[in-house]
C-alpha cells in the first residue's frame, strides 16, 4: 500500500522506485505482515537524485499506523551526510549522525538495517560492497516525542520533500526477519 502522499512508485527488474522528486510529507510504501516484534528491516537503498533540504529523505519506517503511514523511522535526512530517527509528524530524535563512511553518494547502492522491539529502536547503514558492521550507528529509546502502538507493519521511505528539494530513490532486496 501507498500511504499519505502516494508519491510516483514503479517497479523495474525487481527494483522498486519512488520517482516523484517532491512526492510531500510523507510518502510510504507500506507492507503489512503483521511482523510480531521484535524485528529487523533491511533493504538496499539506491539515492538516485537529490536535494538538500529538511524535507529530504528516505528509508525505513516501523510500527507504521495502517492508516496514515506514520511511524518511527530511519532515515537519511537533510543531506546525503546526516542520518536521524524521526517519529513521523510528531518529533525527530535529534540524533543526527555522519555515517561511518562519510556520505551517501547519489548513484551507489547501500544496505540499512533498523532493529525495533519493546522500547529499544536501532539503525545501520554500509556500502553495498563492505560487510555489515557489528555496532549500530544510531540507538534510541521508543519514545521519540511519543510512543507509537505497536503495529507489525513496515515501510520503504520515497521521500518527503515538497519544495526545493529533491527525493527519488530505489529499493531492493527487502527483508524483515525476527530478531
Amino acid at each position: 500500500e501507498f500511504k499519505d502522499h502516494p508519491g510516483e512508485w514503479v517497479e523495474e527488474e525487481g527494483v522498486l522506485k519512488q520517482t516523484n522528486p517532491s512526492p510531500g510529507d510523507h510518502t510510504y510504501c507500506l507492507i503489512n505482515g503483521e511482523f510480531p516484534e521484535p524485528h529487523s528491516v533491511s533493504v538496499k537503498v539506491r539515492v538516485d537524485d537529490w536535494g538538500d533540504n529538511d524535507l529530504s529523505r528516505t528509508g525505513i519506517g516501523v510500527r507504521l499506523d495502517p492508516s496514515t503511514g506514520a511511524g518511527f523511522a530511519f532515515l537519511i535526512h537533510d543531506n546525503l551526510g546526516n542520518m536521524e530517527f524521526l517519529n513521523d509528524h510528531i518529533a525527530w530524535a535529534n540524533n543526527d549522525t555522519k555515517p561511518p563512511f562519510g556520505a551517501v553518494e547519489v548513484d551507489k547502492w547501500y544496505w540499512m538495517k533498523a532493529e525495533i522491539g519493546d522500547d529499544e529502536f536501532t539503525g545501520k547503514i554500509w556500502p553495498e560492497d563492505e560487510d555489515e558492521p557489528d555496532e549500530w550507528l544510531l540507538e534510541s529509546n521508543t519514545n521519540i516525542g511519543g510512543t507509537r502502538p505497536v503495529t507489525g507493519i513496515v515501510g520503504l521511505s520515497g521521500g518527503s520533500n515538497a519544495g526545493t528539494g529533491k527525493t527519488n530513490v530505489s529499493f531492493d532486496n527487502f527483508a524483515v526477519c525476527e530478531k
